[in-house]
């Protein structure tokens, strides 16, 4: 945990919200954007949410490190292939939200937060989106860019593709 730790603290690109609900004091959605001001560094970005072990700490019981190495190499070595190189860009990194709670809007103030901030900015926003998140960031002004991802599982012991929109928001001039 501190190494992982460390590193998202050491991150001067990212930034972290939550959404709290005032009557439970729980945390109902969590989000990680990223600003870019030189562009996104397509060598240095990769390894930063790669995972290897550390003696002395396990990781969680069922994860399986290699398919989630491999999803996310995968994920943002396209990235050059979509997202301009060296101009300037906000990107979503993660957005979580407790199933219990979806549909009341906690994901839509976290996705506006960074439309907004690429908005004033006059910079693209950007992620990667799974087919179960793509309606509520099209809801909220993105849109699909190129071809979907397509990722094979099964070397990984998952029997089936995992798919990906690439999507953003552009400045309006």
């Amino acid at each position: 945990m501190s190494k992982q730790r460390s590193r998202f603290l050491g991150d001067r690109s990212a930034t972290y919200l939550k959404v709290v609900d005032e009557d439970t004091d729980e945390i109902v959605s969590i989000a990680r954007w990223h600003y870019y001001p030189n562009g996104y560094s397509y060598t240095d970005g990769i390894p930063w949410e790669i995972h290897s072990p550390v003696e002395g700490q396990s990781f969680p019981l069922g994860m399986n490190i290699e398919l989630h190495n491999f999803i996310l190499s995968e994920r943002d070595a396209e990235r050059k292939n979509w997202m301009e190189k060296g101009a300037p860009c906000w990107i979503l990194m993660h957005l979580v939200t407790r199933p219990s709670q979806r549909g009341r809007g906690a994901a839509g103030m976290l996705i506006d937060w960074g439309v907004e901030k690429a908005r004033k900015d006059g910079v693209p926003a950007y992620l990667e989106a799974s087919a179960m998140g793509r309606p509520i960031y099209e809801k909220h002004e993105f849109s699909q860019i190129g071809d979907l991802i397509q990722l094979d599982l099964r070397p990984f012991g998952v029997d089936m593709d995992i798919v990906m929109a690439k999507m953003g928001v552009f400045p309006k001039n």
